[in-house]
């Protein structure tokens, strides 16, 4: 298990920028802004849509899509913010060029968690992944 941090992420030098403190953005400054998120079927967007009902802030001037490198790519290109968690950023190739800012009072951080069901049949793809994973997130 590992935890890891979901991010505001914004293409380079964007306007909310101004109203970052120490690293950190409140969802407020988001108000105008387009979001792009994704599916709410998808667990980033589950969480970021969570933060963003939470502080008020509304989805009509949002895109959504299912592809995390489409989202990436909006991104960085200016078409509007997101919110990534950080093992995206460090595993997409080639490195994003984006602005990112933590959010909440800690940041929001959820658990990276590769489970199996005890006593069951456990294939060799399986092992690897997890070996990998463990690898990764240690």
């Amino acid at each position: 298990m590992a935890s890891e941090e979901l991010l505001i992420c914004t293409c380079r030098n964007h306007k909310v920028k101004n109203y970052a403190v120490s690293g950190r953005l409140n969802l407020s400054a988001l108000r105008e802004e387009r979001l792009i998120l994704l599916s709410p079927e998808q667990r980033t967007g589950q969480i970021s849509r969570h933060y963003l009902k939470e502080s008020n802030i509304p989805l009509s001037n949002s895109i959504t899509t299912n592809n995390m490198p489409a989202v990436i790519s909006l991104t960085e290109n200016g078409w509007g913010i997101s919110f990534i968690f950080e093992s995206h950023l460090r595993w997409h190739s080639p490195k994003p060029e984006i602005d990112t800012y933590s959010f909440g009072d800690d940041g929001v951080f959820s658990d990276f968690v590769a489970a199996t069901r005890s006593g069951s049949y456990i294939p060799e793809y399986t092992r690897y992944f997890i070996s990998q994973a463990k690898k990764l997130y240690a």
